[in-house]
């Protein structure tokens, strides 16, 4: 919420490099978390880590729509919303569903389950990363109020 109130002005002014700025904010919290694996970590000491990893998924899923939409024809804005709207629903349900697939079967393997399942996660980061670059580099000026 608190990178929400500045993630639009950042976003006229920097593009898809905001969603690149994440996706590193992103990693540094995950990684952080990864490195207290094995710890008797509690809340406070984790905190940190997750409050980074939210700040991160801010300012990618903030901006992300209005990067996206920008490389549409405005007469088309409507159906690609809502393409893009049901295409993050199934991709989060997909995730959703491939890492607790890896999770559980690791508990189930004596493995380090949740070391696994954060591989993952970075991997799916770095993605975001790298699929960023095929987005359009700005987002879609507003359009003045008639």
């Amino acid at each position: 919420m608190v990178v929400g109130m500045g993630v639009v002005q950042a976003v006229m002014r920097h593009g898809r490099k905001v969603l690149h700025v994440g996706a590193v904010t992103m990693t540094a919290g995950v990684l952080a978390l990864v490195s207290m694996l094995g710890s008797e970590a509690g809340f406070w000491q984790l905190a940190p880590a997750l409050l980074i990893t939210g700040l991160g998924s801010g300012l990618i899923m903030g901006p992300y729509f209005d990067i996206v939409l920008a490389g549409v024809e405005p007469h088309e804005t409507g159906s690609a919303s809502g393409t893009l709207t049901t295409l993050q629903q199934v991709g989060g349900a997909l995730g959703t569903a491939v890492l607790g697939t890896v999770f559980f079967s690791g508990l189930s393997a004596g493995t380090t389950a949740v070391a696994h399942t954060f591989g993952i996660v970075a991997g799916m980061i770095a993605l975001t990363f790298l699929a960023g670059f095929l987005l359009p580099r700005k987002a879609r000026e507003a359009e003045p109020a008639s």
